[in-house]
């Protein structure tokens, strides 16, 4: 199977899949949104209330809380269990070293909030969990260095930032040795952990709850021309890519309250957006007959050259969550289904409330010349009006 094969696909599960810009529960998810931050229904009125009940709001935050503690309390998040005596050592060094990744390496309150909290209001939360390799930056000093012993250093890749010269006797003999200032860099590979916004995955329309089982779960985002030249892709290639189209779901719109996302672009070529996919699709690409799951990273319409970009892979690097999970469903139910008709209810309660009060508190009157004004201009507490003539009052106004 040749890359083009590949890419379609991709692009036939990816715009049949959940949460692509034409399904139907990216406007359930937009309304969510708006629900929980107390946005006007548009069937308001001019000169009547418009307050909104903030049900869906109060719930989650009070909830929130309570399950952020679940995880943070104890102050390790996960813990190993040996089966036997003989795995205690190592059930203790997987929960240290996966404690740590999650705790120091990553910000684990940021993304299990983040996590947590979309999954209670738009009845998913996604995370993705992905190796980075990162370079670590390290200023070394050495004192009374050999000429030979400078050439070994610099051999093994230290940059020189300062240098001196001084001379010191070594068994009555003159001797030139040097004082460094030096920088070493290094390349690690680290684990990172981020909470995705559900407007920016994608799965398989069939998939049954969980996503090791999906034929397609795609990431898609944007990044810049520098980001993906960064990543390795080779700079003609990223250069000669088409820059992002401005369509985005109606979750991304709602969510986006200030105008957050909009940036300047075309100031700076390097900084401009390009459409990036990172997909894991199972596909039979090698012709065996079997379909094995692979990471495909598509920018622009284009599968760059290179293994990197286009492998097979163990496992898929997406975790999910829902509140209230559904049988043989990937996606639940959250708090917005179940609040969503009962904030509707107590916001038209209110605002006939609130009219009412207004109405009885700025009560209006239409009278003729038999009435006087003074009164009408005044209000008291059982105040009087009084009317001119002995024709009865029903008839006066």
């Amino acid at each position: 199977m040749d890359k083009d094969e590949l890419l379609s696909i991709i692009d036939v599960l990816s715009n049949n899949a959940i949460g692509s810009f034409e399904s139907s529960i990216s406007q359930d998810r937009a309304d969510a949104i708006d629900r929980y931050l107390g946005r006007p229904y548009g069937d308001e009125m001019d000169g009547r209330s418009t307050v909104v009940s903030k049900d869906i709001s109060e719930t989650v935050d009070w909830i929130m809380p309570a399950i952020m503690e679940v995880f943070f309390s104890s102050g390790n998040i996960v813990d190993f269990r040996p089966f036997g005596p003989e795995d205690i050592e190592a059930a203790q060094q997987e929960s240290d070293y996966v404690n740590y990744v999650m705790l120091q390496e990553n910000n684990a309150f940021l993304y299990i909030h983040d996590w947590v909290k979309d999954s209670l209001i738009l009845r998913d939360g996604y995370v993705k969990v992905y190796p980075e390799e990162v370079e670590i930056f390290n200023v070394e000093k050495f004192s009374g260095l050999t000429e030979d012993e400078v050439l070994m250093l610099m051999d093994k890749g230290y940059e020189l930032l300062g240098k001196d010269e001084r001379q010191i006797i070594i068994d009555e003999q003159t001797v030139t040795v040097y004082d460094l200032k030096c920088r070493i860099t290094e390349k690690q590979v680290k684990i990172k952990i981020e909470a995705v916004p559900v407007e920016e995955i994608r799965v398989s329309r069939k998939t049954r709850g969980s996503l090791d089982d999906a034929a397609l779960v795609e990431h898609y985002t944007v990044k810049t021309r520098s980001e993906l030249i960064e990543m390795g892709m080779d700079r003609e290639f990223v250069e000669g890519l088409p820059a992002a189209s401005d369509q985005t779901g109606a979750e991304s719109s709602s969510r986006d309250r200030y105008s957050e996302s909009t940036g300047a672009e075309g100031i700076d070529p390097s900084m401009e957006e390009i459409e990036y996919r990172e997909c894991c699709v199972r596909v039979d690409f090698d012709g065996d007959g079997r379909a094995e799951l692979r990471k495909v990273v598509i920018v622009g319409s284009e599968i760059p050259d290179g293994d990197e970009w286009n492998e097979e892979i163990e496992f898929q690097y997406f975790c999910h969550v829902t509140p209230k999970r559904l049988p043989h469903r990937h996606i639940g139910e959250s708090l917005y289904d179940e609040l969503q008709g009962l904030q509707l209810l107590k916001t038209i309660f209110e605002r006939a409330m609130v009219d009412n009060v207004l109405g009885l508190v700025n009560m209006e009157y239409a009278i003729n010349e038999r009435a006087n004004m003074e009164d009408f201009l005044v209000t008291r507490p059982i105040g009087i009006k009084r009317i001119t003539g002995s024709q009865p009052i029903a008839d006066s106004y």
